[in-house]
């Protein structure tokens, strides 16, 4: 394992959720032996809209350089469902860090362990190292080689040095330009076709992909208590800030951002039927079917009420 004196992690993010990339900032400092740089790219308009991240950066004296980016090239690009246009910045990295190697995480990120063995990632000929997304390989209408896996973005190594040298944003553009119409998971497909057949496939303890609301409580507890996992990433439109999420979710990741003291940081209210809907199926899944009963009678009644109007 290479020996080294710090370990550059980049996040990207815009204002909505500087919160949410504080807390898993905070968590990275938490578990970290190694000490760790921190980049946060913003867009250039949402520099002075990120109090959270200049707290933890003064309270715990984290080393965080925030990076103004100029991402009106994104104008016109795409956004899919939950997925905001902020993730394109991922494609400025390399133009943007000044460093030889980094690891990216997504702001949706709780970090569990120590990420030297992370970084140690062998990426001098194949620039992009991560972990499989299966999901998203199935929902991907990119046309790729038959035999190319298909990684998740949310955690990356990153050889910024060859993806200079290889004019990977300017590939990146092209790539968006052909195939606009067919992108699906807006600039993790662009990595994905940039990287095609020439990517370095990691442990999935790196990226524990999880669909917060398809779990039961004793799985949770298996992936977080056993070493399985060192970087829970929470995937999908169930978010551990969110009303509806899983209960013992939500309380887990909930005891990183409480430490932070973030003024006026709450869960975010259920406002649609679905939300409370998929919230009750959760319950019943963890077998809290007393309290999944209160929210199944709340919504009929709603609805009856609804049907009067």
């Amino acid at each position: 394992m290479e020996k080294i004196t710090y370990i550059p992690v980049v996040f990207c993010f815009d204002s909505n959720y500087s919160n949410h990339a504080a807390t898993a900032i905070f968590s990275l400092f938490l578990n970290s032996r190694v000490p760790v740089k921190i980049y946060c790219i913003v867009p250039a308009s949402d520099t002075k809209a990120i109090p959270a991240i200049h707290q933890i950066k003064d309270k715990f004296r984290i080393d965080i350089s925030v990076i103004s980016a100029e991402n009106e090239v994104f104008s016109t690009w795409k956004e899919v469902g939950n997925i905001a246009r902020a993730t394109y910045l991922r494609l400025l990295i390399p133009n943007l860090i000044k460093e030889a190697k980094v690891i990216y995480l997504d702001a949706d990120v709780i970090v569990l362990s120590d990420l030297s063995e992370l970084y140690a990632t062998p990426v001098d000929n194949i620039y992009i190292a991560g972990v499989v997304d299966p999901d998203g390989s199935k929902a991907s209408k990119v046309p790729r080689e038959k035999n190319d896996v298909y990684i998740n973005a949310g955690v990356l190594v990153m050889n910024l040095d060859g993806l200079r040298s290889d004019n990977f944003f300017q590939h990146c553009q092209e790539i968006y330009s052909a195939y606009e119409e067919k992108i699906t998971w807006c600039d993790q497909c662009v990595i994905n076709k940039y990287a095609e057949n020439r990517k370095t496939i990691i442990d999935p303890k790196w990226n524990r992909q999880i669909f917060s609301n398809n779990i039961k409580r004793n799985e949770w507890d298996d992936l977080i208590s056993n070493s399985t996992s060192s970087i829970i990433h929470f995937v999908g439109g169930e978010k551990p800030w969110m009303e509806w999420c899983n209960p013992c979710i939500s309380e887990f990741w909930w005891g990183y951002a409480k430490k932070l003291n973030i003024e006026k940081f709450e869960p975010v209210k259920a406002s649609s039927i679905k939300q409370l809907i998929s919230f009750a199926n959760v319950l019943d899944i963890n077998e809290d079917h007393k309290r999944s009963g209160l929210i199944k009678n709340h919504i009929i009644n709603t609805l009856l009420q609804q049907s009067r109007q």
